[in-house]
């Protein structure tokens, strides 16, 4: 059955119910698969733009794109085709922009030429002075260029190791919590709020739109963004809450002591402004509250991590280890060629020039690698979170389960059942 713009109620902005209307189930007898899930089943391609998706999917895959078997939202990546990735299309990967390797990399690519360069100008240097080193001198300098590559690779796994378990921390422990405590509130609040009313179906929106506005206040918050304006023109942000937040700090878990507030209203408020409405709110409201605290919690340790950085002392001494390893290696490179150009043995020439890019690029690059997963929350390079698709699936998710379980379209059962504050058990209307 068709869900109709105008079975949704409106919120004080609007917005939410547009973003409702245009992400509402696909109608009968054609495929009721999301853009979403189409997607992020086909990692690394797409499913095209399909005629019978809603305007709310036709919107998300136009901002679908892929390159080189990545595949973006907007900027950021949402998937990729890990089996072409670990094959021979590992190459063309290396172009992608969201490559390590690919365009716009510049600080990685200038950093690795520095070392080239010192170590062509020092063989020049060598060879226009005539200068050559005896064989035990040269094998002590290979020796200790040696024991410095075991030695940065050793340290260097710990240090990605360390970016790469606070990465996942904060998708799937904060993220992921705060997420997960927003579908939580929307199961609770439609089978307590699941009536075809417009007091029950503004209940359930504010929820919703205040747990989609928390989540996209963190990014904000991530790279210092005070602009509301755009919140406000989607719908997620009305202008007077717009006025309450421009001077605080912590917008994001400012929204969850409204709603907790919001709670405790619809618990024990004056009937008159729509309060005194939860059912057995001496169970229910703790509960809520409970689910509340752990959506701040969530985004508390996610500026935990953001805003604590590795050790600095930690970072420093690795970084230098790693640049006096390449200092090293271009002066024992610049040996090396010399000795070969004298001697005209083009192969160890090549070999060793090999060595002399391949080194610094691989732990100058675990280095840059490391420290682009230190904070994914800003949303400015494409391997950061792609907030846009989540904040897309997170409306369209919750408003599934408000249509599955609430009236008139649900629940499967019959119809919800009603709270009546001077009866000892729910009654139907």
């Amino acid at each position: 059955m068709p869900l109709h713009a105008d079975d949704l109620v409106s919120t004080q902005a609007g917005g939410l119910r547009r973003h409702l209307t245009e992400t509402a189930p696909a109608h009968a007898g054609r495929s009721s698969v999301s853009a979403w899930e189409q997607e992020n089943a086909l990692q690394g391609a797409t499913g095209g733009h399909r005629d019978y998706q809603n305007a709310g999917e036709r919107l998300f895959s136009s901002k679908i794109r892929v390159r080189k078997y990545v595949k973006y939202y907007e900027k950021q990546v949402l998937n990729y085709d890990m089996d072409r990735i670990m094959g021979i299309g590992v190459f063309a990967a290396s172009c992608a922009s969201a490559s390590l390797l690919g365009p716009g990399k510049c600080q990685l690519k200038c950093d690795v030429l520095i070392v080239v360069v010192l170590s062509l100008a020092s063989m020049s240097m060598l060879l226009l002075g005539g200068i050559e080193l005896a064989d035990l001198d040269l094998q002590k300098i290979n020796d200790l260029v040696r024991d410095f590559h075991t030695l940065a690779t050793f340290l260097l796994g710990f240090y990605v190791t360390t970016c790469l378990s606070r990465w996942w921390a904060i998708r799937n422990d904060c993220i992921g919590a705060l997420w997960g405590s927003i579908d939580d509130l929307s199961l609770l609040v439609g089978s307590y709020f699941g009536r075809d009313t417009d007091a029950d179906r503004q209940v359930r929106e504010q929820v919703l739109r205040w747990g989609v506005l928390s989540h996209e206040l963190v990014y904000k918050q991530a790279r210092a963004d005070a602009n509301l304006a755009d919140l406000v023109e989607i719908g997620l942000l009305t202008d007077h809450e717009q006025a309450l937040l421009e001077q605080l700090s912590s917008k994001p878990q400012v929204i969850w002591a409204w709603m907790c507030s919001y709670f405790a209203h619809l618990a024990y408020g004056e009937r008159q402004d729509g309060g005194s409405r939860l059912p057995y709110p001496v169970t229910t409201l703790p509960q809520l509250h409970e689910i509340c605290r752990k959506a701040r919690g969530a985004i508390g340790q996610a500026f935990a991590y953001t805003d604590t950085q590795v050790p600095f002392r930690y970072v420093h001494f690795l970084s230098l280890l790693i640049w006096v390893h390449n200092f090293f290696q271009a002066v024992n490179s610049a040996l090396v060629m010399a000795h070969a150009v004298k001697n005209r043995d083009t192969l160890s020439f090549v070999i060793e020039f090999i060595f002399l890019f391949w080194y610094p690029l691989v732990y100058l690059g675990l280095l840059h690698l490391g420290a682009g997963m230190l904070n994914p929350l800003r949303c400015k390079q494409d391997i950061d979170f792609p907030h846009g698709a989540w904040k897309h699936f997170m409306i369209q998710e919750n408003h599934s389960f408000f249509v599955g379980s609430t009236q008139p379209h649900g629940p499967p059962y019959g119809r919800p059942p009603v709270w009546r504050p001077d009866a000892s058990e729910g009654q139907l209307p």
